[in-house]
């Protein structure tokens, strides 16, 4: 043989051979010294010249490299053959939702494995908010599934969880994958998207499924501000404790093709995400201690008496 090459290619505690003479065998050894040929890199035998091992894909599994008497190297990655899980992503961020609402991301389990189904669980660590189907199966070797994750926020606070993946990988039996969203407390507003008996004169009425003190609300911590009229700073803003329902009354027309924005906000400059932050006290605590933060922002275009809204951000 030219060259002959000894690491664990199957990664069951025993040392392998890797033998190239005009072409590469894979020899497993079962414990006791005894080889036989085996398709670790899905092949029994390759022609080829000299051969070198290493994790050349950096996933745990050792590799080969070969020459054929060339200029050129090809190499040989190792499938396990045993369960392999990867996932499609990191981490999931669900950005905003309304509360009692919820939002839908998904990812994939995927089982690299040649040979052996991939047994999994899911489940999260914490919150109701999140859940996740299916939270367990198969997957088959050389084959993926798609996992849905739900999130259904019912407060006005920022939600952070793990996701908790258990599988038969011997290597990695546990990941985790991050988890995050919020919730914003705005239930409905007015006018709604292609409202066609939206008019530039009308009120701009939002509805919040949480009661606020209405003192947070003024001409201040409200801004409207159009693209040709530019800020007002003279509107009628109500809010209604009983219906929960926020009333913007400018302090004269809109112009028609006018972009309009009303943001609510402690400060009137965005921040780098592209909206701004308000802070609210909840009227039920009586202070100022319990509270509650949220990022929001309505915009409406005016247009011959046609308003599309683009809605909460």
């Amino acid at each position: 043989s030219l060259s002959v090459n000894v690491a664990d290619y199957d990664a069951d505690g025993d040392l392998d051979l890797a033998v190239s003479g005009g072409y590469i065998q894979i020899l497993t050894n079962d414990g006791y010294a005894n080889f036989t040929t085996s398709p670790v890199f899905g092949w029994e035998s390759y022609s080829s010249g000299n051969i070198v091992t290493g994790d050349f894909d950096d996933d745990g599994d050792l590799d080969l490299a070969a020459t054929y008497y060339t200029k050129y190297v090809t190499v040989f990655n190792n499938r396990n053959q045993a369960p392999d899980i990867v996932l499609s992503v990191n981490s999931l961020n669900f950005g905003a939702v309304k509360t009692d609402s919820t939002k839908i991301k998904s990812f994939k389990i995927i089982n690299l494995s040649t040979a052996q189904d991939l047994q999994f669980s899911v489940s999260t660590a914490s919150h109701s908010a999140f859940s996740v189907t299916p939270a367990s199966g198969f997957i088959p070797a050389d084959d993926s599934l798609v996992i849905e994750v739900l999130f259904t926020p019912s407060l006005t606070v920022v939600y952070h969880d793990t996701l908790i993946i258990s599988s038969n990988d011997p290597d990695t039996p546990l990941l985790k994958m991050p988890l995050s969203g919020a919730g914003y407390p705005v239930y409905s507003f007015t006018p709604r998207q292609n409202d066609l008996s939206a008019a530039p004169g009308d009120d701009i009425l939002v509805n919040f499924s949480d009661d606020f003190s209405s003192w947070v609300f003024n001409n201040h911590t409200v801004s409207v501000f159009g693209t040709r009229s530019g800020h007002r700073f003279s509107n009628n803003i109500t809010y209604n404790n009983v219906t929960n329902q926020l009333i913007f009354d400018p302090d004269y027309d809109f112009f028609v093709d006018e972009k309009i924005n009303v943001t609510l906000t402690s400060r009137t400059c965005p921040n780098p995400a592209g909206s701004v932050s308000m802070e609210l006290y909840d009227s039920a605590a009586g202070r100022y201690g319990n509270v509650r933060k949220f990022r929001f922002r309505l915009s409406f275009f005016i247009n011959t008496g046609q308003a599309v809204c683009e809605g909460p951000q």
